[in-house]
């Protein structure tokens, strides 16, 4: 039996909703393989921060402000504002029942499946607007990178001037991609009902801009050679590169 146009849509619905279930796990797979085989030392270094501070960032969150706020609140019941905490590691309005479709590691837990949970940060949320905070720092970048004054005065500068171009569409066009894909993510994320829009709000600003800072700290280094995951950074030549000046040879007496 043939499928039908409309079972077709349905399949690739399906495929689509899995796959962003399990984006963060989609996103490292593919930049480790393409990392690893092109031996891009950027992407590897970008995951190190995808894949292990990203994640362990959100238990540090979701530990602290507890804290925090039961302290804040526990004061207040000194002083008669509000009730003491009763749990100090549980805020309350970010009790849910969460799934095993909320969860990037699925449990395999019957007895768990639809537990209430304390979710602020998801690692989900974090790992995604890590990679968009990243991703944007990375275009924008690339964007006002601007060739110096002295480069313009090579023969070729004409040529210069069209790359330049180039370049700063191609960022251009990676930054509007990146900010769909932020709106897709972030609308995906609150359909799914898995965690409160504050925290989503929360986790996107805090994570996008722990992702730009990773971006700041790999770009000091090298040039920006170690964090420029595009490979633009690699091919951008020093304005003395492409002067042609004159050369002098000098004669050395052999020993």
């Amino acid at each position: 039996m043939q499928d039908t146009l409309v079972d077709i849509i349905k399949d690739f619905r399906v495929f689509l909703y899995g796959g962003l279930l399990s984006l963060p796990f989609t996103l490292g797979g593919t930049m480790l393989i393409l990392g690893l085989f092109t031996s891009n030392y950027a992407i590897l270094f970008f995951l190190i921060g995808f894949l292990i501070v990203a994640p362990l960032s959100t238990r540090v969150v979701n530990l602290v402000l507890p804290l925090l706020w039961n302290g804040i609140k526990l004061i207040g019941s000194f002083i008669g504002l509000s009730n003491g905490p009763r749990d100090w590691f549980v805020i309350d309005h970010f009790m849910k029942p969460v799934g095993d479709i909320c969860k990037l590691v699925i449990p395999y837990l019957p007895d768990k499946n639809g537990a209430p949970e304390m979710v602020i940060s998801s690692e989900w949320m974090a790992m995604v607007s890590f990679f968009i905070g990243y991703i944007i720092c990375n275009a924008l970048q690339l964007y006002n990178t601007n060739p110096n004054s002295a480069s313009l005065t090579a023969p070729n500068a004409p040529d210069t001037e069209m790359k330049t171009q180039k370049r700063k569409g191609q960022a251009m066009v990676a930054f509007v991609s990146t900010i769909l894909f932020a709106l897709i993510a972030v609308s995906f994320r609150i359909y799914m009902a898995c965690e409160e829009w504050e925290g989503i709000l929360f986790t996107a600003i805090l994570f996008g801009v722990v992702g730009y800072s990773w971006y700041d700290l790999l770009s000091k280094v090298g040039q920006g050679r170690l964090s420029d995951i595009f490979g633009i950074a690699n091919r951008l030549l020093a304005p003395s590169a492409i002067q042609n000046g004159p050369i002098a040879c000098v004669p050395i007496p052999s020993p």
